[in-house]
């Protein structure tokens, strides 16, 4: 049972694609099913990150990114490396 659990894990983990381009920030999520978000750069109101203890000691953490139009988290970047330069890296297009 443990491995199914594990295997299934690690799928969903490699079904989270992120990309940073020059006007929107954009998660796909594909693993049965496929959804695409993306968020222009001028409607992103806050961007922050964390990281747990575990995510500290393998150098991940997630970056959670709200837009003007919503009081909710609108994308999640989640067991991504390097969490602090991703958020700098957003932050920069935003001003």
């Amino acid at each position: 049972m443990g491995i199914i659990y594990i295997i299934i894990t690690e799928l969903i983990r490699r079904g989270n694609k992120y990309y940073i381009t020059n006007k929107r920030v954009i998660h796909e999520f594909s693993f049965l099913s496929r959804k695409i978000s993306g968020i222009v750069y001028k409607n992103i109101r806050d961007v922050h990150m964390t990281q747990d203890i575990i995510e500290r000691i393998f150098k991940i953490g997630k970056v959670y990114i709200n837009t003007s139009g919503s009081n909710k988290i609108e994308i999640t970047f989640k067991g991504i490396k390097h969490p602090i330069a991703i958020k700098n890296k957003i932050e920069k297009h935003i001003h």
